[in-house]
């Protein structure tokens, strides 16, 4: 690609009965610029203003600043993708009006800090303050929506960039830069010794009136790509960030990459500058949560496989005490979404998911407690582990999440290290079956309940302490009966120490352990959520080991070690994919 940038030189900006470029001065026609920029309803007025380097102004909140450039030679036009049409440029001729802008204002969203001074110590923090800037203040009608407006003050910018541009297309510049990059393999063989250097240009994007656009395509959905330098310059990135200029680049910095700028001077002579490779450097809050979501619910496995010693000793029903633990957590969730002024799902199906999520919980609690007592906690646990399969096969039938052969690997590895470490058990505790059955059906009853909160998001997103009261107030309710049918003889603790072991099993094993676990489900595909759940063996047998002195051979250990293998390789193909 070659392309030839022409430049000329605005030293002054004033409004005039005609438009046009005449000795290095823009004068443009006010109601004729206004017209050609207001078509959008969603826009109430438009209006411009002139800011000059030294003058007492300041402009904000400034949502975007673009240098007005226009296409005269080579295939495409300026911003393709946003007012061309979609087709490769960088190559040709390109004409830019160096020394100045066009800065979009208008009302605000949400609380901005863009702001440009044209002079004193504020000017000396924005590049802008020494360009020749053509304000374009463009108010929204009442009622519009926030992408709407936004989207609409974006585009008339453009336009404006647009209309001044094309006013030097047929005029001749005062001088014109050549940049060229051959084809990959070409341009790596025109400089075989000199050091081979591409740029990886990241491109900031944060959803919503914070993006940024690849040839019209919001950078969230392309993978890394290679480009031509020059195409960048001929505007195929442009800023679609309208909160503003200081936030994410303007696409001024775009068309004016420093970066490449640098690297085409030192091309040929220093290093032989290969190209731009552009990825998403996604910073989006749905994607922080995923960084840590698999740690977090680890660590909610571990605080909830301490609870079994706690079932394990207080002398109070399976029923029972999963009863308590729910009560004990409604109030605390309650209490905390008053605090967080967090408010119930809108939608009765999102409501009916969370209610259904805390019924499958208190069986899954309570069958648990009953496996506890009959076999013990580590083995329980292992049982109650086998979510994993009931998960997976959610996830494939009603989900579509397919197993890739990663994925398969780890489900093998976890199913032997399960077989490994329950083999011994097992041996010993043949006569147990009561405890075995209820301990399956409680992994059932796990796998349930967390398919039920990722139905919640799915119907509605819904705030952690609002979902988790409704969750844990329901299965309290369901537990009622059983609880008095059941565990009549040992209902409630007896003593201040098993009280307040109780009231540490519900603020701890359910309000923070299970919460971490509720709270990162819906950021997780379920294959990997019953991977990541199967920590909580390793720690019932940790449990057993240091806590309850049993003994555990070798081959038990072999198989925490290939489960742990397992979770490792699980997490590994999510980061992949």
């Amino acid at each position: 690609m070659r392309l030839e940038l022409g430049k000329i030189h605005i030293k002054d900006i004033q409004f005039a009965a005609e438009s046009k470029i005449e000795a290095n001065v823009l004068y443009v026609n006010k109601e004729e610029l206004v017209k050609a920029v207001f078509e959008d309803d969603a826009i109430e007025s438009v209006d411009l203003d002139i800011a000059r380097p030294g003058e007492s102004v300041r402009i904000t909140p400034v949502k975007d600043v673009i240098e007005p450039r226009v296409k005269v030679e080579g295939r495409g036009g300026i911003f393709p993708g946003i007012l061309s049409k979609v087709d490769t440029v960088g190559e040709g001729r390109t004409i830019a009006l160096k020394g100045m802008a066009v800065v979009t204002t208008g009302k605000i969203v949400g609380f901005q800090e863009g702001i440009i001074d044209m002079t004193g110590l504020g000017a000396e923090y924005t590049p802008f303050s020494k360009t020749n800037n053509l304000i374009v203040i463009a108010e929204p009608k009442e009622g519009v929506k926030q992408h709407e407006h936004e989207k609409a003050v974006r585009y008339i910018g453009f336009k404006a960039a647009r209309y001044i541009a094309e006013l030097a297309r047929s005029l001749e510049p005062e001088e014109v830069e050549v940049f060229e990059t051959k084809p990959l393999l070409e341009q790596i063989a025109e400089y075989p010794d000199l050091p081979k250097v591409g740029y990886v240009y990241m491109l900031q994007t944060q959803g919503l009136l914070h993006d940024t656009y690849v040839y019209g395509v919001d950078a969230k959905q392309i993978v890394p790509t290679i480009l031509y330098p020059t195409e960048i310059m001929d505007g195929a990135i442009v800023s679609g960030n309208c909160v503003s200029a200081c936030d994410k680049n303007p696409t001024y910095v775009h068309l004016n990459n420093g970066v490449i700028e640098d690297l085409y001077k030192k091309h040929g002579k220093e290093i032989n500058f290969l190209g731009v490779i552009i990825t998403n450097e996604n910073v989006y809050l749905m994607d922080k949560i995923k960084s840590y979501a698999a740690p977090m619910l680890v660590v909610g496995c571990v605080l909830f496989g301490l609870g079994s010693l706690i079932v394990k000793f207080v002398p109070v029903g399976g029923y029972a005490i999963a009863f308590w633990r729910l009560l004990i957590a409604s109030f605390i969730f309650w209490f905390l979404m008053k605090l967080k002024r967090q408010r119930f799902p809108k939608s009765r199906k999102a409501m009916m998911y969370a209610a259904l999520a805390g019924i499958f919980l208190a069986f899954d609690l309570s069958f648990w407690h009953e496996s506890v007592y009959a076999v013990g906690p580590g083995i329980s646990t292992l049982l109650n582990s086998l979510q994993i399969f009931f998960l997976a096969a959610i996830g494939y039938f009603f989900f579509g999440e397919r197993q890739t052969k990663l994925q398969m690997l780890s489900l093998f590895l976890a199913v032997a290290g399960v077989v490994l470490i329950s083999g011994e058990e097992l041996q010993h505790n043949f006569e147990g079956m009561y405890g075995i059955i209820i301990g399956l059906i409680s992994a059932g009853m796990l796998a349930a309940s967390m398919v039920m909160i990722k139905k919640v998001h799915e119907e509605e997103p819904t705030a952690l302490f609002s979902l988790m009261f409704i969750l844990s107030l329901s299965g309290a309710f369901v537990l009622i009966i059983p609880s008095l049918i059941f565990n009549s003889d040992n209902l409630y603790p007896t003593t201040f120490t098993d009280w307040g072991l109780v009231f540490i099993y519900g603020a701890v094993m359910q309000c923070v352990a299970w919460g971490m676990i509720a709270y990162t489900i819906p950021y997780l595909p379920l294959g990997l959520t019953g991977l990541l759940l199967l920590s909580e063996p390793v720690v019932a047998l940790v449990i057993d080991y240091f806590g309850l002195d049993k003994p555990i051979n070798h081959w038990q250990w072999a198989g925490a070690v290939l489960t742990l293998v397992a979770i490792y390789l699980g997490s590994q193909k999510n980061k992949t994919t």
